[in-house]
């Protein structure tokens, strides 16, 4: 029989090995995702920013055209990556070996603290919305025509949840948001 003092110690080595591994898991997770940015980063021409950063994450890619409304029906790139921060959007010099073209960097990299969800127009295609942070900017709409509804479904899906995490995390000089705010209330008590 096993005494309180050994089970105690036991749970102890197995909560130990277990953090252990969660921690191993997350540190492959980092490098995988670490590899998979710097892979984008280097299929695509005309990038002239480094996509690595501390706290940027891939998220989705695929096929998928986009087009701002004020250009009509023709698009300015037809494959995406999307990362929890900025939306990329390319040509397809080859998608079987993986080879795009930026071909304008001031406009064909947006950034996701400016994107909100617009709507599902057909099932094959939705919108988004961008308002640039800049003055007096108006917001300009984007449609994303997709392949397919399945498309459309994994690709609104993901533009939700990253919107929402920008929403849920953003910052001032630094400082989580929401930290400010929860500061900002006490200092009224």
């Amino acid at each position: 029989a096993i005494d309180t003092k050994e089970r105690t110690r036991l749970e102890d080595c197995a909560d130990f090995f277990e953090d252990l591994i969660e921690s191993t898991a997350a540190k492959q997770n980092m490098a995988e995702n670490l590899e998979k940015v710097m892979s984008v980063g280097g299929n695509v021409e005309g990038l002239n920013v480094n996509l690595v950063t501390p706290d940027r994450r891939y998220v989705f890619e695929g096929p998928i055209k986009i087009f701002a409304e004020e250009n009509g029906s023709k698009p300015f790139a037809d494959f995406l990556f999307l990362f929890n921060d900025l939306l990329l959007c390319t040509r397809a010099k080859s998608v079987k070996d993986k080879k795009f073209i930026l071909q304008d960097e001031e406009h064909d990299i947006i950034g996701m603290h400016e994107v909100t969800f617009g709507d599902i127009i057909e099932p094959t295609l939705f919108s988004i919305i961008v308002q640039s942070t800049e003055t007096n900017s108006k917001p300009v709409k984007y449609f994303l025509q997709a392949p397919d509804k399945e498309c459309v479904n994994n690709w609104t899906t993901h533009f939700r949840n990253v919107i929402r995490e920008v929403f849920k995390n953003r910052k001032v000089f630094g400082v989580p948001l929401k930290i400010l705010i929860k500061r900002e209330t006490e200092n009224d008590i």
